[in-house]
């Protein structure tokens, strides 16, 4: 079958059209803010390298639904051969899949959690700090 989505298969189409303008949108999102880190003259903090790992995730998880496209899901049972149901994402992508979802979306939670922190973090001077 190789790396290419059959015509038939119109909702696979759409569906990695949209991802992989949602990922392009991620990445210049994250670009812009090491930019805005870098003009400031912030050095990097931890949220920005759980956010690049949370963003190498996600570039897995785009290529391996990707890769489930290209195997015929998203097609109807007619589409299917024995050998591509040997390969289709219900038998070899499942753990991936799911271990890419769970590590991009828990880094991303922790970068945010990370950032709230630096931005919100009290002063050692401010009431709050010397009552905690």
């Amino acid at each position: 079958m190789g790396w290419t989505i059959e015509r038939d298969n119109k909702e696979g189409q759409v569906f990695i059209a949209l991802m992989i303008l949602l990922l392009i949108i991620d990445f210049v999102l994250v670009l812009a803010r090491q930019y805005a880190r870098t003009t400031q003259s912030y050095h990097s903090l931890l949220s920005d390298y759980v956010l690049w790992f949370a963003m190498a995730m996600t570039i897995g998880l785009v290529v391996t639904m990707y890769d489930t496209y290209t195997h015929g899901f998203g097609m109807t049972t007619a589409h299917y051969t024995m050998g591509d149901l040997e390969e289709s994402w219900r038998t070899k992508l499942f753990a991936p899949t799911i271990i890419l979802w769970n590590a991009a979306t828990t880094a991303v939670r922790v970068s945010m959690v990370i950032f709230y922190r630096q931005i919100f973090a009290p002063s050692s001077d401010s009431a709050t700090s010397r009552w905690s």
